[in-house]
Formats: structure tokens, sequence, C-alpha cells
């Protein structure tokens, strides 16, 4: 049925909270093994208990992207430098070329 009224407040507090943390975590500001959340939550009489350990899960999944970000990057890197070599190589094959031509030539 959705989310309204107390339990939309609490999510988008959970989203904002997740977000800060987050970037706290990246700055060092945020140890993992500090709990983000209070342990337990009621909304609407039910009791949620909430993941402590996010802060860890967070930081775990932001690790692999940063993993496969550099991964990438360093990909691109040696693309980019071996087409750097390899125009140079057709430059001074061109010029040695030429020069057996000019050579032979005159």
């Amino acid at each position: 049925q959705g989310c309204k009224g107390e339990c939309s407040m609490l999510l988008h507090k959970y989203a904002s909270d997740v977000i800060h943390f987050t970037f706290k975590l990246m700055l060092g500001d945020k140890f993992v093994d500090e709990p983000i959340f209070s342990p337990q939550q009621t909304i609407n009489g039910v009791v949620y208990d909430t993941n402590r350990r996010l802060g860890g899960l967070l930081l775990m999944v932001y690790m692999i992207i940063c993993a496969f970000v550099l991964l990438n990057l360093l990909i691109a890197m040696v693309v980019n430098a071996f087409s750097v070599c390899q125009n140079q190589s057709r430059q001074v094959w061109r010029y040695e070329h030429m020069e057996i031509v000019l050579h032979y030539a005159g």
C-alpha cells in the first residue's frame, strides 16, 4: 500500500543518514563499527531492528566499485599508451621508408 506519514519520514531520514554516513566514512570522520541508527525503531507499534553493520556493508560496496573504476582507468591508460606508441612507430616507419626511397631514387 505504500509508505506514508511517519514511515515516509523515517525512510527519508534513513536515506539522508546513509548518504551523510558514507560521505563521512570516506573522509575518515566515522568508523565502521559505530552504529548508524539506533538499534530499534518503532513504526505504528511494530518494532524494526535496524542493521548495525550497515557502515561495513557500505564500505565494502564502495571498495568494490572503486576497484572496478580503477581497473577501468588502468585499462584506458594502457590502451592510450599503446595507441600513442603505435602512432609513433608508424611515423618512424614512414620516415625510414622515405629515406630508403630517396636514397635509391636519387
